[in-house]
């Protein structure tokens, strides 16, 4: 019978978390902005709409003996709409990810509330203008596990007494945004959110925290919404996280929307089709394409990498697929909102 000693185990856990982690882009940034509430909580409820729900499913390296797959859903909503336009939201966030021949598996459930503050509404023949001040707040609970026994063969392996596969962390994070409308035909968002600002005094549990990215991290992020013609709408989108587990990561691209039917008798709504490039620091390009038609929103992905990984993964890179869909009543809140740069 093999016996592993304490400091095996470490250094086994950290490098097949440190690897698990070191992945081309965490659906939680990505561009088909499934989850915008995990990028930033004061997100939460920013949209023209009474209730928003969302999922996307990623599947990457298909090739290798365990692909990864991740998958998340949400949803949220405004629960409480003042007179003056502000109002309260809240929402909640399903993640989940596994890889490996170790079952690494990663588990998030997140709610989150923001309070959204109308702070200037201009809307007459001539001119417009509006603008919104959002603060959020997030918190929910982590599951990371790892089978260490799948990672060993031959003998039956023996772990240090006291020690297990499983590792929960509770984490809180905070953020604050703001958003204008310059016209109607430009606005943008801009913001900052801190997650996992509470740590552990402890040394061991600080150094796991950042071995399993718990550690204090940082997330820029901006967008804009210019529509350069009456069909045609340029989305450009960066966010920048500083403190991850590969250090930090900058995502920037933009999103091509085109309307199609710009409200044809009996239409449902406006339709339209959309296309997108990004770049994901260090070495990634993303595309992403789909259609938006009545209140639903549906895309779909490819993230290429070329790590060094791609050799052994046959150059395999990672697929996504989301769909979107806002309901456009009012029925909860009672009050139409006219939320600025409803990019999500």
């Amino acid at each position: 019978m093999k016996k592993v000693t304490l400091s095996t185990y470490a250094v086994i856990i950290t490098a097949l978390l440190s690897t698990a982690n070191t992945r081309a882009q965490d659906i939680r940034y990505s561009p088909l902005s499934a989850t915008p509430a995990t990028v930033n909580p004061a997100y939460t409820g920013s949209f023209n709409g009474s209730i928003r729900m969302s999922t996307i499913y990623e599947s990457r390296w298909a090739s290798v003996t365990v692909p990864e797959i991740n998958y998340g859903s949400a949803f949220d909503l405004p629960i409480v709409t003042g007179k003056k336009g502000s109002y309260l939201a809240a929402g909640l966030q399903l993640i989940k990810r596994k890889a490996g021949d170790g079952d690494l598996t990663d588990f998030q459930g997140l709610a989150s509330i923001a309070y959204h503050i109308n702070i200037k509404t201009v809307n007459d023949s001539v001119h417009f203008h509006k603008s919104e001040l959002s603060i959020g707040l997030q918190s929910g609970y982590e599951h990371h596990t790892l089978n260490l026994d799948k990672l060993y063969f031959g003998t039956p392996t023996v772990h240090p007494t006291g020690l297990g596969n499983a590792i929960i962390y509770y984490p809180l994070s905070t953020g604050i945004s703001f958003a204008h409308a310059s016209s109607t035909s430009f606005d943008y968002t801009i913001g900052i959110a801190a997650y996992n600002f509470v740590q552990s005094k402890n040394a061991t549990e600080k150094q796991r925290n950042k071995d399993m990215g718990f550690n204090r991290q940082a997330v820029a992020s901006t967008g804009a919404n210019w529509a350069i013609s009456k069909r045609l709408t340029f989305r450009p989108e960066v966010v920048y996280n500083t403190g991850s587990v590969n250090g930090n990561e900058l995502i920037a691209g933009n999103e091509f929307d085109y309307k199609v039917n710009m409200h044809k008798p009996r239409a449902k709504g406006t339709t339209s089709i959309f296309a997108g490039a990004w770049y994901s620091s260090p070495d990634n390009s993303i595309i992403t394409a789909g259609v938006t038609f009545q209140n639903f929103r549906v895309g779909i992905g490819y993230d290429y990498s070329y790590a060094p990984l791609n050799s052994s993964s046959n150059r395999n890179g990672g697929f996504q697929c989301s769909l979107r869909y806002i309901s456009p009543t009012h029925k909860i809140t009672g009050t139409k909102r006219n939320t600025p740069c409803a990019r999500f």
